[in-house]
């Protein structure tokens, strides 16, 4: 009898510690068949326990247009291959991993963003899968898909960071890096938008950080001109987690600051 109840408690902490959703882990590997690789896809996304629905019509509407639409050629096909299976190796999910993944290359292309940039984000990533904790590689893979299909740098439902074009590439030193050469930095709070005008700096995608280098901010958005009253920065950094950034030095002007007579 009280095997039973162990059984039973035993049964019972494992349902209320489990996630919500959960997902097979059978597959040990992918076909490089392109037919088949699609059809494996669609099981695996409509495994997952709760998400069903969710993971074939993202097959069915997004994924499926986009593999046989023209847009990968063999040597980008076998990259997708490569990095499912190195992807099982490491335990990474349908959700939200593989789906980050799709979803990068997708809004890639539907976004018109220049090869050069597809290059070189391949090589952070095959960098990164090897050197980093799988966690970084997911992160990575989210900002990926937010960057190429919004130019966001972060996103959450109570701050975003975002870039004003897609003038970046991808670098890796230590760790992966998206260079802005030229660009305005918006910061979305609520209703509220703040701008660093003019700006080059750094990005680390999964440091959550931005190393920055010029740029002029005013407060056009109180109403007042902005060739009046503005700032101009040096150097300044941003943790993309918050809504707020810190300036090594700045220059500051105020035109309609008048002497008493």
């Amino acid at each position: 009898m009280y095997y039973r109840y162990f059984i039973f408690y035993i049964f019972l902490f494992a349902s209320c510690i489990l996630p919500s959703f959960v997902y097979s882990q059978t597959i040990k590997a992918f076909s490089a068949d392109s037919v088949k690789f699609l059809d494996e896809m669609d099981d695996y996304f409509s495994d997952v326990k709760g998400r069903e629905k969710e993971g074939h019509e993202f097959v069915k509407e997004e994924l499926k247009p986009f593999w046989f639409g023209g847009k990968l050629p063999a040597a980008k096909r076998q990259f997708v291959y490569t990095m499912c299976k190195t992807m099982i190796s490491k335990k990474m999910r349908p959700f939200p991993d593989y789906h980050n993944f799709f979803l990068a290359l997708i809004n890639f292309y539907k976004t018109n963003q220049p090869e050069n940039s597809y290059v070189s984000w391949k090589a952070s990533i095959e960098k990164l899968i090897w050197s980093a904790s799988t966690k970084k590689l997911s992160d990575f893979l989210y900002i990926s898909n937010i960057l190429f299909a919004e130019n966001k740098l972060y996103k959450t439902n109570s701050v975003e960071w975002f870039a004003g074009n897609n003038n970046y590439i991808f670098d890796y030193d230590s760790l992966p890096k998206i260079v802005f050469s030229n660009t305005n930095l918006f910061c979305a709070v609520k209703a509220d938008t703040a701008v660093i005008y003019g700006t080059q700096g750094v990005c680390y995608p999964t440091e959550n950080k931005w190393i920055g280098k010029g740029g002029k901010v005013d407060w056009s958005r109180a109403g007042i001109n902005e060739n009046m009253v503005f700032a101009e920065l040096k150097k300044y950094s941003v943790d993309l987690t918050k809504q707020r950034y810190s300036a090594d030095s700045v220059v500051f002007t105020n035109k309609l600051y008048l002497k008493p007579g």
